[in-house]
C-alpha cells in the first residue's frame, strides 16, 4: 500500500474520468455497447450526500431487524411464548426477505432505485412501529404470536429491496473507480446497526416500555426515510430503463459469471451467518466466557466487519489503478476469503480468550472485506439489470445463510464445535474455487 493514498475516498463526478476508464479492463457488463442508451449522469447532489444516505439506510434497517431479538426475552415472558415460537417469528422475516430479493432488484430496475428505497424505508418505519400492536387491545382478536409473525413477514418484504436497489444506485451514480469501496461501505454498515441495537434498544426499553421503544425506533427510521427522499429528489434519479423479460434472462439467469459468483456468495454467506447467529453462544457456552466477556467479544467480532469490510472495497479500488477493476476485485475477494478460512481454524483451536476473540474478529472482518468486490462484480455483470443481478446473487447467498444456523449445531452435536467451524472454513474455500468461473469479459446481454 502506498504511503499516501491516491485520491479521496468519496467518488468524483465522472466528467473528467472518461479517458481514465479506458485504461481499466472492466467486466464487459460494465461497459455498455454502442447501441445502448446513454448512462445516467453520475454523482447527483454530491457524492457525499448519496453515500451517507445509503449508509444510513443500511444502518437503520439492520437496527430495525435486530431489535426484536433484543426484546424477545420480555415478549416471551409477557406472552408466554416458547423459544420455538420466537424462532418462528424470526424465520418469517428471513423467508419473505430471501424469496423477494430478486423481484425487488427487478423492481428497482423497472421503476427506479431511488423511488423504491424511499418506499421501502417508509415501510420499515410503519411495520417497526406496528410491532407494538402485538397483544394490544387494538388487535385483541389475534394472538400475539400471529401478530408478530405477520409483522415480521411484511418487514421482510419491505427490507428485500434495500441492497439490490442500493447496488443499482451505486452502479449508476458513482464513478466506476469508486464503486467497490462504496458498495462495501453500504453493505458493511449492517454491522453498525447490529452492533448498536443491543446497547441502544435495551436502554430504550429500560427508559420506556418495549412498545414505546419500538415506536421510537420507527420514528428514527421515518426521519431517515424523509431525509433520503428529500436529498435524492432529482430527475436523473427517477429515470428507469424498463428492462424486459428476455433481457433479464440473458443478463441474470444465463450469465455464467453471475451464476458462479452467486455460488461463491452462497459459501461466503454460510460462513458469515455463523457469526451472526452462533458467535455469542460459542463464546458463552462452548468457550465458557463470562456473560459480560461473551457480550464484549461478540461486539468486537462485529467491529471486525465494520472496519475491515469497507477497507476491502477501498483497497480494491486503489489496487485497480495498477491491475484493473475486475482483477482487483477478484484478488481482494479471494484473499479475504482465504484469510478468513485460516483465521477461523486458528480461532477454533482453543487459544486464550483474548487471542480467540482477536482471531475470530479478524476472520469475520476478512470475510466481510469480500462483500464490496462481490456486489461491484454482480452489478457490473448485470449492466442495466444491476438491481436484478444484485438481488439474484443475494438470494443465492441468503440460502447459504439460512442453512448455516441449522446445519452448524447439527455438525457440532455429532462431531464437536471445532469440526463445525472447520466445515465453515471448508465452505468458504469452495467459494474461492467458484471464482474461477467468473470471467473478466462475460457478455451479460
Amino acid at each position: 500500500m502506498p504511503s499516501k493514498l491516491p485520491g479521496p475516498f468519496w467518488p468524483r463526478v465522472v466528467g473528467k474520468a472518461a479517458a481514465q476508464e479506458k485504461q481499466l479492463p472492466l467486466l464487459s457488463a460494465q461497459t455498455a455497447p454502442a447501441s445502448s442508451k446513454p448512462p445516467e449522469p453520475r454523482c447527483f447532489y454530491g457524492s457525499g450526500a448519496l453515500i451517507i444516505g445509503l449508509a444510513a439506510l443500511s444502518t437503520v434497517n439492520y437496527f430495525d431487524r435486530s431489535i426484536l431479538a433484543i426484546a424477545a426475552p420480555r415478549l416471551m415472558r409477557q406472552f408466554r411464548l416458547s423459544e420455538v415460537a420466537m424462532g418462528t417469528a424470526f424465520s418469517a422475516f428471513l423467508l419473505s426477505y430471501t424469496v423477494l430479493l430478486t423481484p425487488a432488484g427487478w423492481l428497482a430496475d423497472r421503476v427506479g432505485a431511488r423511488r423504491v428505497l424511499s418506499w421501502a424505508c417508509a415501510a420499515w418505519a410503519i411495520f417497526t412501529a406496528a410491532t407494538a400492536l402485538a397483544g394490544s387491545p387494538a388487535v385483541r382478536l389475534l394472538p400475539p404470536f400471529a401478530v408478530l409473525i405477520g409483522i415480521r413477514f411484511i418487514l421482510g418484504v419491505a427490507s428485500a429491496p434495500l441492497y439490490p436497489a442500493s447496488a443499482k444506485v451505486v452502479a449508476t451514480a458513482v464513478e466506476p473507480r469508486r464503486v467497490t469501496a462504496v458498495q462495501a461501505l453500504v453493505v458493511c454498515c449492517a454491522g453498525a446497526g447490529s452492533a448498536a441495537a443491543p446497547f441502544l434498544f435495551s436502554r430504550l426499553m429500560d427508559l420506556l416500555d418495549w412498545r414505546l421503544a419500538f415506536c421510537a425506533a420507527a420514528a428514527l427510521t421515518g426521519v431517515v426515510a424523509a431525509i433520503w427522499a428529500a436529498v435524492t429528489r432529482h430527475p436523473s434519479q427517477t429515470h428507469a430503463q424498463r428492462p424486459g423479460a428476455k433481457g433479464f434472462q440473458r443478463a441474470v439467469l444465463r450469465n455464467s459469471s453471475l451464476l458462479w459468483l452467486s455460488a461463491s456468495y452462497f459459501s461466503l454467506n454460510y460462513f458469515e451467518y455463523i457469526f451472526f447467529y452462533w458467535v455469542y453462544y460459542y463464546f458463552g457456552q462452548i468457550r465458557h466466557f463470562t456473560a459480560s466477556l461473551a457480550a464484549a467479544a461478540s461486539t468486537a467480532t462485529m467491529f471486525g466487519m465494520i472496519v475491515l469490510g469497507p477497507g476491502g472495497g477501498w483497497i480494491a479500488d486503489i489496487l485497480a489503478r495498477r491491475v484493473g477493476l475486475m482483477s482487483a476485485r477478484r484478488y481482494v475477494a479471494i484473499t479475504g476469503m482465504l484469510l478468513s478460512a485460516v483465521l477461523l481454524c486458528l480461532g477454533a483451536a482453543g487459544f486464550s480468550p483474548l487471542l480467540t476473540i482477536t482471531l475470530l474478529a479478524f476472520a469475520f472482518g476478512c470475510a466481510s472485506a469480500a462483500e464490496g468486490p462481490f456486489w461491484a462484480t454482480a452489478t457490473a455483470a448485470g449492466r442495466e439489470y444491476a438491481g436484478s443481478a444484485g438481488g439474484f446473487m443475494n438470494t443465492v447467498g441468503n440460502l447459504g445463510g439460512m442453512i448455516a444456523p441449522v446445519l452448524t449445531p447439527l455438525i457440532a452435536a455429532r462431531f464437536g464445535w471445532t469440526s463445525a467451524l472447520w466445515v465453515a472454513s471448508g465452505a468458504v474455500l469452495l467459494g474461492v474455487v467458484a471464482w474461477a468461473g467468473v470471467r473478466d469479459n462475460e457478455a451479460a446481454v
